[in-house]
């Protein structure tokens, strides 16, 4: 492909995406304005007064504190840093019933991979990477290796200068174009001096800060392209292409390629018939807008209550275009009655104006879930309360999870995994593992725990109510398997599996207590025996000794 094709393909790609752009720039208005994107070739200096704009005639915060919270609780709940939140598993071997060396060389790339990711950038840009998907609907994140230092590099790509699309029957993003701006002196520390065009040459000696328009594609390589074993691949030979241009002297400056494709594509609520999302500002827009008008009107009729509107004379003393009524002035008038007075009485009614606030308000935290995911008061919630939130909080994210555990947490582990296995830092596989097909991952964060919980509840009201029904026929007590039912709830709570038995060490140790109870009941009643025994023998002797005489005991006792 050369520099025309790229730039043509970019054209269209421009076009397809520009009617949604005055949504997205509206949502990022009102309720994230210090992400707002360059959208419809906003230019650096205009992108920046937009948002200094949007900060400014914003006058009601409650959708972006609710924006923020979501986005903090979602960060939380999927890629915690505080513990392991995946787990690879092989498919299409079976899963054995005791730990194998196959399972002890996953585990142990799951904790290299974890302590690589969260040892990087990712904890600081994944929440800007977070704040788009949730405000706009979808975000981009690029993930590489670091040139220098080893390791993972993360980096959220503005959307604004991102346009997406697929090959893929299943819709999944895998073409992307980027455009962006470095200086001279930027591309040729970047690209080298050989590989760029006689434009930047010159303006790397006369004016090294001048900016260039560049454009980067990254798209499926045609198969009959991609040669060679993974890892051993030449970058032109890869399965995704990557090229980089200059898009005013139409120079390639960069062919390259990658294992798998390098940006994580995420869509919150995809579009019909369109590769782009919508995200929860959405949801909220209308009600966002009109609450900063309302909080807008209402900061207008304070100030015309505590202001005043006046009336003055033009009289020759008094100057109505220069006056200006504040605190705490005294201003010289000709007479008072007649130059200078209150037009108002200051009795504005501000109180129906707030009432409609806080009912939108209200509502907003609803849709964004900021009532359920924010304490209330100052005591702790109870076992119970927390709960019901989880239960909230599950059912209104719960489909969205499922889109995110595929576009956003799957594709990351993907790369991750690939870059970390070409690392060489890593020993082979066993050969048990050769025989699976591919390595999936099974999500252990937070949010995937919450929707185990619904097992776990089912199964705590379950034994209640069996067991208010034992107290009236302990028979219904054989319908549980509680064994089974014990094994769902350490499940759901996501208890380690080192805290449960399995079934070979339950059963061996049920042999072990029946054996020793077996031994204390013979022993019982040897022990019974004995005692009946020795008890019909005193009472023989005792029998015998009322015949003697005292001279036969005292034999007898001698002869013991």
């Amino acid at each position: 492909m050369n520099a025309q094709q790229i730039l043509k393909r970019l054209s269209q790609l421009k076009s397809d995406r520009v009617k949604h752009e005055s949504h997205w720039r509206d949502c990022y208005k009102y309720c994230a304005p210090e992400r707002q994107q360059s959208f419809q070739d906003v230019t650096a200096s205009g992108l920046e007064q937009d948002r200094k704009t949007a900060r400014a005639e914003l006058y009601d915060t409650t959708a972006c504190e609710g924006i923020q919270l979501l986005t903090s609780s979602v960060y939380s709940g999927t890629t915690s840093p505080v513990s392991l939140w995946f787990k690879s598993v092989p498919s299409g071997v079976d899963t054995p019933s005791q730990l194998t060396q196959g399972e002890q060389w996953l585990d142990m790339v799951d904790n290299f991979i974890f302590r690589n990711v969260h040892s990087s950038n990712f904890d600081s840009e994944i929440v800007d990477f977070l704040t788009d998907l949730i405000v706009a609907g979808w975000a981009v994140l690029f993930v590489d290796t670091h040139r220098d230092k080893g390791g993972y590099t993360f980096n959220t790509w503005s959307i604004g200068n991102c346009y997406i699309s697929s090959t893929k029957a299943n819709h999944l993003i895998d073409t992307i174009y980027r455009e962006f701006e470095l200086s001279a002196e930027q591309i040729v520390s970047e690209f080298g001096i050989n590989n760029v065009s006689d434009k930047v040459k010159t303006a790397l000696e006369k004016k090294p800060d001048q900016k260039f328009t560049l454009v980067q594609a990254i798209f499926p390589r045609d198969k009959q392209h991609i040669k060679g074993e993974e890892g051993k691949r030449l970058a032109k030979a890869m399965p995704f292409a990557s090229y980089t241009i200059e898009a005013q002297s139409k120079h390639i400056l960069n062919e390259s390629g990658f294992e798998e494709f390098p940006c994580v594509v995420s869509r919150f609520r995809k579009i019909p018939e369109s590769p782009y999302g919508l995200g929860m500002a959405s949801m909220v827009l209308a009600d966002v807008k009109t609450t900063n008008q309302l909080m807008k009107l209402s900061l207008q009729t304070a100030e015309l209550n505590l202001g005043g509107l006046w009336l003055a004379a033009h009289d020759g003393v008094i100057n109505p275009n220069t006056l200006r009524i504040r605190p705490n002035a005294i201003i010289s008038v000709n007479s008072i009655d007649n130059s200078i007075k209150r037009l108002d009485t200051g009795s504005a009614n501000v109180g129906m104006g707030l009432d409609f606030l806080q009912h939108f308000q209200a509502k907003i935290k609803r849709t964004l879930m900021s009532d359920q995911l924010t304490p209330q008061g100052s005591a702790p919630l109870t076992a119970t309360e927390i709960q019901a939130r989880v239960n909230v909080y599950r059912n209104q994210l719960g489909s969205i999870f499922s889109r995110m555990q595929a576009e956003y947490l799957q594709t990351l582990l993907d790369r991750c995994w690939g870059l970390a296995m070409r690392s060489g830092m890593l020993p082979s596989a066993p050969e048990e593992l050769m025989q699976a097909s591919r390595i999936s991952f099974n999500f252990i964060n937070p949010m995937a725990a919450s929707q185990k919980l619904e097992w776990v509840t089912s199964t705590q009201e379950l034994m209640m109510n069996v067991g208010q029904m034992a107290t009236i026929d302990q028979t219904v007590l054989d319908n549980l398997n509680l064994d089974a039912m014990v094994q769902i709830m350490a499940d759901g709570l996501n208890v380690p599996k080192e805290a449960i038995r399995t079934e070979e060490e339950i059963a061996e140790l049920r042999q072990i207590k029946q054996q020793q109870q077996e031994a204390m009941q013979q022993q019982q009643a040897q022990q019974a025996m004995m005692s009946e025994m020795g008890s019909t023998a005193m009472d023989i002797a005792k029998d015998q000794a009322k015949n003697m005489s005292p001279e036969q005991l005292g034999d007898m006792l001698e002869q013991q």
